[in-house]
């Protein structure tokens, strides 16, 4: 396993993390890094609250930070 963190490890290894994400959290953290929409914007798109939309980031955050912990630190 390469514990190399480079650009494109970082790239592979975050595409890897998000597909393994359930749906809802995936879309909203592709609306929220790749198209830019603010929190708002998704709650608004997503016919949700602003605090579920937070909380699904939160998580898809979490779950990167903890993969990326795990693979390249721990």
């Amino acid at each position: 396993m390469d514990k190399e963190l480079n650009d494109e490890n970082i790239r592979k290894h975050s595409e890897t993390v998000i597909r393994m994400l359930p749906i809802p959290m995936q879309k909203v953290y592709d609306l929220f890094t790749e198209h830019q929409f603010t929190v708002a914007e998704i709650a608004k798109i997503r016919n949700s609250t602003i605090q579920e939309v937070d909380s699904l980031l939160e998580a898809a955050r979490k779950s990167l930070r903890t993969s990326f912990v795990n693979r390249y630190v721990g």
